[in-house]
């Protein structure tokens, strides 16, 4: 609340509030505090899946609707349309919209990313469904991960009931300063040539895909982008089909990394007596830390996805131990409130006593999980 109403005192005019799983009661606490500043607060549903795909019937026009209904009731202003990974469609956006505009009495905000080099199509065909305002990048800044080019979208709007009135030599002007600007940050530019059609099979946002081909690259990876792109995808099902975008993609995008560099499949992962490894930041994710999965058909967490080996990963410390690189396994009777504890750790992992130790506590307060 502070931090919104200092941003507010200083100058921010219009916030964009949104959460990671669409979970819009997380979302009350910033949105109260916007209000209370008298800024405007857009509150935004994050887009993805595809409204005509029939084998993934969660995403539909209702969930949407309903979502923006929860949002207006909430406060919004302007209700926002994130497409964080640039995957509605024109004519998924032209129905969301309209709908939208049927449904719900305020003014609409579209923003999408260009990974797929055609996110122009989509912003035009929002424009011509009654979307009140849309995003765009300067020329110089536009395309791939980032937004669809301002400079064209006003050119090709030109002259229409929907013309922006925007002057073409100015947009230039600034777009050729930035070009400018650009060539100083060469350097720390993403190895991408073109878009990719393949973002609307894996839908990562445009925030999280360079930064992962990034993460590849450091980890020696980077030449089997296309598995790690396909366990993106495979991952977002494992997790029950969920919303992506900062932290629920980062967690996707861990696991992803994982199975690539530990080349497990789906079905490995699944498999409880392969036993595979999963990071803190996934059984997070997977407990709800980030958010709750507002979905009927997700259920709720189980204990064996809280568990490793029958270390509690719920726990900080455990945590810390299993991302070290150490293995735990606990040895329990099965009853009572003691087990036994056996650490396997690297050769050069120094505090290997220490964590024994740690470890030595833990199985005390361990109870059995029927190991």
């Amino acid at each position: 609340r502070y931090f919104v109403q200092q941003a507010a005192e200083n100058g921010i005019d219009v916030f964009r509030v949104f959460d990671s799983l669409n979970w819009v009661d997380n979302m009350r606490v910033a949105m109260d505090a916007v209000v209370e500043s008298g800024a405007l607060c857009e509150g935004t549903l994050c887009y993805t899946g595809d409204l005509f795909d029939s084998s993934r019937p969660k995403f539909n026009l209702t969930y949407y609707v309903n979502l923006a209904k929860q949002l207006e009731k909430a406060g919004a202003h302007i209700i926002g349309i994130k497409d964080m990974a640039g995957v509605a469609k024109p004519r998924a956006i032209t129905a969301l919209v309209r709908a939208l505009k049927e449904e719900v009495g305020l003014p609409l905000h579209f923003h999408t990313h260009d990974t797929s080099g055609i996110a122009a199509a989509s912003v035009l065909a929002a424009v011509d469904a009654g979307c009140d305002a849309v995003d765009g990048a300067l020329d110089a800044l536009s395309g791939l991960t980032s937004q669809p080019n301002l400079g064209a979208i006003a050119a090709a709007l030109k002259g229409s009931e929907r013309d922006p009135a925007i002057d073409h030599a100015a947009i230039m002007a600034l777009s050729h300063y930035w070009e400018g600007v650009r060539h100083a940050y060469a350097p720390f530019e993403p190895e991408i040539r073109s878009g990719t059609s393949d973002v609307y099979n894996h839908e990562m946002p445009g925030g999280q895909y360079t930064n992962l081909r990034e993460q590849a690259r450091a980890m020696g990876l980077a030449h089997r982008w296309p598995e790690i792109s396909r366990a993106y995808a495979e991952v977002n099902r494992l997790f029950g089909d969920i919303v992506k975008v900062t932290p629920t993609s980062k967690v996707v995008g861990d696991m992803a990394l994982m199975m690539v560099s530990q080349d497990l499949t789906p079905a490995d992962v699944l498999d409880p007596t392969r036993g595979a490894a999963r990071s803190g930041r996934d059984v997070g994710g997977i407990r709800g830390d980030h958010a709750r999965i507002d979905d009927p058909q997700v259920p709720p967490p189980t204990r064996d996805l809280e568990t490793t080996g029958g270390l509690d990963v719920a726990d900080p410390v455990a945590v810390a131990l299993l991302d070290v690189g150490v293995v735990v396994v606990l040895v329990g009777s099965g009853s009572g409130d003691r087990g036994d504890a056996v650490v396997v750790a690297p050769a050069d992992q120094a505090p290997v006593q220490e964590l024994a130790a740690v470890v030595a506590i833990k199985a005390q307060q361990f109870k059995g999980q029927g190991l």
